[in-house]
C-alpha cells in the first residue's frame, strides 16, 4: 500500500465520519460557536445539513479512489 492509497482512505473515513459528527452534533467537526453568522443568516439546521453533505462528498470520492474508482 502505497502513501496516496493510504490518504485516499483516510479521507474516506474521515468524510464518513464526519458526515455522521455532523448530523449527531459533535463539535469535532462542526463547530457553531464559530459559525453564528452563518447560522443567524440562514439557521443551524441549513448549515448543518450543507457541512454533513460536504463531509459525506468527500468521504465518497475518497472511496471511490480508495477502491479504484
Amino acid at each position: 500500500m502505497d502513501i496516496v492509497a493510504v490518504i485516499h482512505w483516510a479521507l474516506a473515513v474521515g468524510g464518513l465520519l464526519g458526515c455522521v459528527g455532523t448530523l449527531r452534533g459533535w463539535r469535532v467537526f462542526m463547530d457553531e460557536r464559530r459559525m453564528q453568522t452563518l447560522i443567524a443568516a440562514v439557521g443551524e439546521r441549513p448549515v448543518r445539513w450543507g457541512v454533513a453533505g460536504a463531509y459525506l462528498v468527500l468521504g465518497v470520492f475518497g472511496l471511490l479512489r480508495a477502491l479504484g474508482g
